[in-house]
């Protein structure tokens, strides 16, 4: 891994989102409460939830491009890899809205990914009602991302 600006033997951590990686320096820790030491992890966990707001703030703007590009992949199907790219897509949006505390887009990204989990295999298919659900599940996660964005640097604190 390249230098980064950090000091030379730094350890660092990684906070993965499918289109962003965070270095996050281990001695700085997660921001996750120790169990009794108080205030040790309070910069920590301030630091890292400012870096865990960007990232979702982030989110938040790339998201609608992101549903576009999934209701691409839906109309195309039966394309050839129409159901494994939406398949992709959907995984990659519940995982990333999960981990970043938008829990409404995080369960209409689950409720379209599993009719696609089960389609996405050799000969696989959706139904029509599947794909209608598909479809107002991506409707839901734009109204939810809508409402998320209005306040978007109101994401969980660290636990």
């Amino acid at each position: 891994m390249p230098h980064c600006g950090r000091e030379a033997g730094q350890n660092l951590g990684l906070i993965h989102c499918s289109w962003n990686w965070l270095l996050w320096p281990i001695s700085q820790g997660i921001g996750l409460d120790d169990g009794g030491r108080e205030g040790e992890n309070t910069v920590a966990s301030e630091a890292y939830s400012q870096a865990l707001t960007k990232l979702r703030i982030k989110f938040l703007s790339e998201a609608p491009a992101r549903i576009e590009e999934a209701r691409a992949h839906l109309q195309q199907i039966p394309a050839p890899e129409a159901l494994t790219l939406l398949h992709r897509k959907l995984h990659d949006m519940a995982g990333n809205a999960g981990m970043l505390g938008c829990g409404a887009i995080e369960a209409e990204a689950r409720a379209a990914l599993a009719p696609v989990e089960r389609a996405d295999r050799p000969g696989g298919d959706l139904t029509p009602e599947e794909r209608s659900q598909v479809a107002a599940s991506l409707e839901a996660m734009t109204t939810a991302i809508r409402a998320e964005s209005a306040a978007p640097d109101q994401a969980p604190s660290a636990q």
